[in-house]
């Protein structure tokens, strides 16, 4: 006969044993959580607007992708350095990402942009300045 004697219909399931033999004052406390890393209160290098990195850190966090560890704000930073160097801003590689729904920064394809600053100090291979150089 299956059941106990006041439901006599009732089976014994392995819900019904499980609910009633489990015992919630035997369980160790729980350790302390640590303290989570806070990617928008890490020095930034000059040339990195606290604006723009706070939207970055703030987009990341929006898509339940938080950036844990100093290590990925080195890398990260290190990215953009290496873009600002071929000519793309901080904003430009940010933004980037964020219009395209990436979780990661990453450099341009192709080739380097031209600075400003690069094209007003080159002169034309054509122009009477060049010219008078060669000659």
């Amino acid at each position: 006969e299956s059941g106990n004697g006041y439901y006599p219909n009732q089976v014994n399931t392995k819900d019904t044993i499980t609910k009633d033999s489990k015992d919630n004052s035997n369980k160790p406390p729980k350790p302390p959580r640590a303290v989570s890393f806070d990617a928008s209160s890490v020095q930034l290098p000059d040339w990195l607007s606290s604006i723009i990195w706070s939207s970055w850190v703030e987009y990341r966090r929006d898509l339940k992708k938080p950036i844990k560890s100093q290590q990925t704000v080195t890398q990260a930073i290190n990215l953009l350095d290496r873009c600002r160097l071929n000519g793309y801003t901080p904003e430009e590689i940010i933004n980037r990402s964020i219009a395209n729904g990436w979780q990661g920064l990453f450099e341009p394809d192709g080739q380097a942009k031209r600075s400003r600053d690069t094209d007003q100090e080159s002169i034309h291979w054509n122009s009477p300045d060049a010219w008078r150089d060669f000659l």
